[in-house]
């Protein structure tokens, strides 16, 4: 559901917690986040996982969780919707991408750190934040 508030610079969405990944909330995601995206084209979205605080792992080290959004993606792809199309943040971005095997963690060669990058390992989530269809059935591969 989606409280009008205005136009905001930025609106955060919780689009799942750890008590409840299902079928209804992943539909209620999806449809909040296409409100945002028609209603307030101009706002970038946070999406954010709740209850896994506690959880020494981050989201997408987390199965269901990834399983979660590679589902959404998929839900996005089937409304011929492309990764460009919406406006997430860059951590939002970084860390869907990560849950779906679109980036993966490495080091930095120079400085060690740690850092993202592109791969395409998981069709579904292919072109998020570069402006590629998401294609629904990819997902079968």
């Amino acid at each position: 559901m989606l409280n009008e508030i205005g136009n905001p610079d930025i609106v955060w969405i919780e689009i799942a917690d750890r008590r409840d990944l299902s079928q209804k909330r992943l539909a209620e995601s999806v449809d909040t986040i296409l409100a945002v995206k028609f209603r307030h084209p101009d706002a970038e979205i946070l999406s954010t996982v709740d209850d896994y605080d506690d959880d020494p792992r981050e989201l997408y080290d987390i199965p269901e969780v990834c399983d979660f959004v590679t589902e959404m993606i998929a839900m996005f792809a089937a409304l011929s919707l492309h990764a460009a199309d919406f406006k997430f943040t860059e951590s939002t971005e970084a860390w869907l991408s990560l849950c779906c095997g679109a980036a993966e963690l490495g080091a930095d060669p120079v400085t060690g750190e740690r850092c993202s990058g592109v791969n395409g390992r998981h069709p579904s989530c292919d072109g998020l934040g570069a402006g590629e269809p998401l294609l629904a059935t990819d997902l079968a591969d």
